[in-house]
């Protein structure tokens, strides 16, 4: 069955109140872009584009990851396009976020409108601090959220309306994600076999684009696939119960709890968060409820012969779990919350399908659907300001986030007013786990002048706050002649 389903419960006004809300949702990230985090992967990023620029070339790979894969070349070849724009970090920085919001944004929008899902809960999913800091940080991984979302929302498009610019966005989005991050697999792979088994006449209608897309993404990454084609060992680390159910935990990146992964505990102490991440657990809730109903609407279609786009999705939704449960099952690999990311996308759904299910029907349960929703909205809303004035305040932190962009930039810019050579005192913890941060950061400050001053220079915490990630740069005076 094709068609698009019902108009959502809201009246055209409430819908385009929600457009409304998700767009300013998703402008957030760009408020104070000067404080990304800064550190490790992010300097390897520019760097390694800025090489490959420089060699007149796509970046033919992209960073090694945690346990020796190397992962996809697609975000060194953005950071490739934005550095053309711009050199300047900050002005980078807000490029990315704007691009990575709009994107997950009209991903959302998209599949409300092909699905009838009830249009309010797609801004939670972009108010959660997980998105906020996901959309911000000048990272690899989290390129698979916007793909993702609009593998997914191409697809049903398609499924709705046979939408073959929706079905060329899909596959165009699937060829992609592995280019990012192989845990993104999991939710091509679904998706592949549910195009194979369920609509390969009209893959072969259109094979001539499809193929197109397909050819030029080969092309431009002929060295990584060529890489992904040689043969792996097996996993070093057995199968764990806990990789098998890790996917069942992927409603976390929908609340604002175990904020302490990026900042440490002092910036998400407080009775603020202390209510914040107990409220916005319920999204764990929600997701187990989404697959609950995901279910049932797949036992409903069987029974009726009956398939709507909506019952299609759902089966999409289940296999990506039950893929995702077997990477992580088998690798053992489900300590970081980063490892939902390829998987984002199904879990919105499955809390949005619980949420639609609650507002269709009748009250009190429909007020029940949206008081949650608000709940969990007001939660992530408030947490997100909080780190957001919070990190401002301090310039950062001084252990997992380290100092912020701009001020880090405004000390290299302190830097290159001084000789090549003048001694360097480090004092900053971000800076001696790797020092390649710092040196990315001269490299784009340095002054082409020959004539500047030799110093000794301290980098130090500008205040004994332990709490400040704020790092200054120290002139030691001159020696007497």
């Amino acid at each position: 069955m094709t068609g698009r389903l019902p108009a959502p419960a809201a009246n055209r006004r409430t819908s385009r109140a929600a457009g409304v809300a998700l767009v300013v949702a998703a402008l957030i990230p760009l408020l104070w872009p000067g404080d990304v985090p800064f550190i490790n992967d992010e300097p390897q990023l520019i760097g390694n584009a800025l090489a490959a620029t420089a060699a007149g070339r796509l970046a033919p790979v992209g960073l090694q990851g945690t346990f020796g894969a190397v992962y996809g070349p697609l975000p060194t070849w953005t950071y490739q396009a934005l550095t053309a724009i711009t050199h300047d970090l900050v002005s980078l920085a807000a490029l990315h976020a704007l691009l990575m919001s709009l994107a997950t944004a009209a991903a959302l929008w998209w599949l409300a409108r092909s699905l009838g899902l009830w249009p309010w809960f797609a801004p939670v999913a972009l108010l959660s601090p997980y998105f906020w800091f996901y959309a911000r940080a000048l990272w690899d991984n989290t390129y698979q959220l916007p793909l993702g979302g609009l593998a997914v929302a191409g697809y049903a498009a398609f499924l709705a309306t046979q939408s073959s610019v929706g079905l060329r966005i899909a596959v165009a989005a699937m060829m992609a994600i592995p280019l990012v991050h192989l845990m993104g697999l999991a939710l091509v792979a679904p998706l592949a076999a549910h195009m194979a088994l369920f609509h390969h006449r009209m893959l072969w209608r259109h094979r001539f684009s499809l193929a197109g897309i397909a050819s030029a993404m080969l092309v431009a990454a002929w060295p990584y696939w060529t890489y992904l084609a040689r043969p792996r060992p097996a996993p070093a680390a057995p199968p764990t119960i806990d990789g098998w159910l890790f996917p069942l935990l992927g409603g976390r990146l929908l609340g604002a709890g175990e904020l302490g992964y990026f900042y440490g505990p002092e910036p998400v102490s407080g009775p603020l968060f202390a209510i914040a991440g107990p409220v916005s657990s319920l999204t764990h809730l929600l997701v187990w409820c989404g697959i609950g109903v995901a279910i049932w609407r797949l036992v409903q279609a069987a029974r009726a012969r009956d398939w709507p786009p909506r019952a299609h999705v759902a089966m999409i939704a289940v296999a990506v779990l039950a893929a995702q449960s077997i990477i992580h099952g088998v690798t053992a690999k489900f300590d970081h919350p980063h490892y939902h990311n390829g998987a984002w996308i199904t879990i919105v759904l499955l809390a949005w399908f619980a949420v639609d299910a609650l507002v269709r029907r009748p009250q009190p349960l429909a007020r029940l659907g949206v008081a949650v929703t608000s709940l969990i909205a007001a939660a992530n809303l408030a947490a997100v300001a909080a780190l957001a004035l919070g990190l401002h305040r301090t310039q950062g932190t001084r252990e997992i986030y380290g100092p912020t962009l701009a001020n880090q930039l405004q000390v290299a810019k302190g830097i290159a007013r001084f000789a090549r050579t003048s001694p360097i005192h480090n004092q900053v913890i971000a800076w001696e786990r790797f020092p390649h941060t710092l040196a990315l950061l001269r490299q784009l400050t340095e002054s082409r002048r020959i004539d500047l001053p030799r110093r000794t220079l301290d980098l130090r915490y500008a205040s004994d706050d332990p709490r400040s990630g704020a790092i200054t740069l120290v002139e030691q005076p001159a020696a007497a002649p």
